[in-house]
């Protein structure tokens, strides 16, 4: 590979490693409600990447074919983990969800049918050729209807769904958790937003998809908050599930006994407010309470 063809694959690369570096420290923290679904994400956008550079350096039509469909499978996995996964931090139940999951599948069982098809019909590759740059060739072709249909249906729809679950929980929270829900929502957003350039027709880059690089500006914001906020760390709670009226003092920890969430006569009978007892360790937060001081250190 030249310098010149280095340079221009260097953005994508960077764009693969932070993607890499949340999946590491997410599968550090895969105990944790929602992490695990968070890994298929973070793996399928990983794979895009790495399918749209291997798109880019491929030298032939067919080549560079193939590697866009494995973009499409891939992308297709990120929309369902994202989708799964921002049901699951929510705690989203739905009525039917048989029927849910039925409805939500059909399209991407139609897209890889039609994918291993295409010769046949071009419902997905209409016209597909290369086009000439500096210093790789570029891979083109029109968008047809089914190609927008599955955008808006399934690409958008899940997507604007699940951030806006976030969103709603972000709403009902406060404090650290409140940041955490609208981290995760701008950080699944920013790349979903970039898509829609290349299918209006603008281009804005050297390529007409700038989702790896808007992949990585959503994984530098989730990166932010991994390590200011604690995402899989301090783990969101749905907190209309603690009676938050109760008499009886009510104090929930982590796994690293870390006070996740308190009740305000809990918070009484320390004196303390909300955000001086979230997130930090119960033993520092509850000093002023022996009895819990006590039973923390028999544990």
């Amino acid at each position: 590979m030249s310098r010149d063809e280095f340079l221009y694959v260097a953005p994508y690369l960077t764009s693969l490693l932070i993607t890499l570096g949340v999946f590491i420290y997410t599968w550090n923290h895969r105990q944790v409600r929602g992490a695990v679904t968070y890994l298929w994400f973070i793996g399928a956008q990983a794979l895009s990447i790495i399918g749209f550079i291997f798109e880019l350096i491929s030298p032939s039509l067919n080549l560079k074919i193939l590697w866009d469909m494995f973009q499409w499978v891939t992308e297709s996995i990120v929309i369902l983990a994202f989708f799964i996964f921002a049901i699951e931090v929510a705690e989203r139940k739905f009525r039917h969800p048989r029927l849910v999951w039925s409805l939500i599948l059909i399209l991407p069982f139609i897209l890889i049918l039609l994918l291993l098809t295409d010769n046949f019909h071009h419902l997905i590759y209409h016209n597909p050729h290369l086009s000439k740059s500096d210093p790789f060739t570029i891979l083109e072709y029109g968008f047809t209807p089914f190609v927008y249909i599955y955008t808006i249906l399934f690409i958008y729809l899940l997507t604007f769904y699940g951030v806006g679950l976030l969103l709603r929980s972000a709403f009902k929270s406060s404090g650290t958790y409140r940041a955490q829900f609208l981290i995760l929502a701008l950080g699944f957003s920013a790349p979903i937003l970039g898509s829609i350039f290349p299918l209006l027709g603008v281009t804005i880059g050297p390529q007409r998809d700038i989702t790896p690089i808007t992949v990585a500006v959503g994984n530098m914001i989730i990166a932010f908050g991994l390590f200011r906020y604690g995402l899989f760390d301090l783990v969101p709670i749905a907190r209309e599930k603690i009676m938050e009226n109760m008499a009886d003092p009510m104090i929930v920890l982590d796994v690293y006994d870390r006070v996740v969430d308190v009740n305000q006569a809990a918070l009484k009978k320390v004196n303390k407010k909300y955000s001086e007892v979230e997130g930090f360790q119960a033993k520092t937060a509850l000093s002023e309470w022996p009895v819990i001081q006590n039973h923390l250190e028999n544990i």
